[in-house]
């Protein structure tokens, strides 16, 4: 099996989902290549990639707006969207599955199925799994009672702020900037 993987996250990135779905396809001994969204035939041609069984497009970083719209142009082969970050930008996924004409579109949070099918897109639950890779019991000792990794939304902050109240010491890390009301935050916020 050959796969076309599509994505805008940073390639120098180490970790994350991207990491874990490659390590993946090479466990499985599909053969990959891997673009970025953006002139997305362009990138075919100039790298002379070998046609694909199915292209698989996923959403990474949150503000990238790089859409890879001419994949639209692209008729006689599979494409399919794995949606992560449906929680954060629901109409950005929208808009590129339009775009994109993708036969097959996953999702990985359930509680979204609905709202893309009132949008008549046919989403299929594909939630993510855990890598034993990285997470696993490494005997270390506690040291915060939460601690969040990821984009801190407003619900989230919200979730963070009533696990303060109940008395829990929560850390939140992330790479990106505050985007919520911080007048009476009660977690610990880390820009790293």
């Amino acid at each position: 099996m050959r796969v076309l993987f599509v994505t805008n996250y940073d390639e120098t990135q180490v970790g994350g989902f991207q990491a874990h779905l490659i390590r993946a396809l090479k466990q499985m001994n599909w053969q990959y290549d891997r673009i970025n969204t953006g002139q997305v035939i362009k990138q075919i041609i100039d790298k002379n990639i070998s046609t694909p069984d199915f292209i698989l497009m996923m959403e990474g970083e949150i503000g990238s707006h790089n859409t890879p719209s001419d994949i639209g142009r692209m008729k006689n082969i599979t494409k399919v969207w794995w949606f992560t970050d449906t929680h954060v930008i629901y109409q950005q996924q929208v808009d590129w599955a339009k775009l994109t004409g993708a036969q097959f579109l996953f999702c990985a949070q359930n509680r979204f199925i609905p709202r893309f099918k009132n949008d008549n897109l046919d989403v299929i639950w594909l939630p993510q799994a855990v890598d034993a890779q990285t997470f696993y019991n490494k005997n270390l000792e506690k040291e915060y009672d939460v601690a969040f990794v990821g984009y801190v939304t407003d619900i989230r902050a919200k979730w963070f702020n009533m696990l303060a109240d109940a008395g829990l010491e929560v850390h939140a890390f992330s790479l990106a900037p505050i985007t919520w009301p911080t007048q009476n935050n009660k977690f610990i916020y880390h820009q790293v």
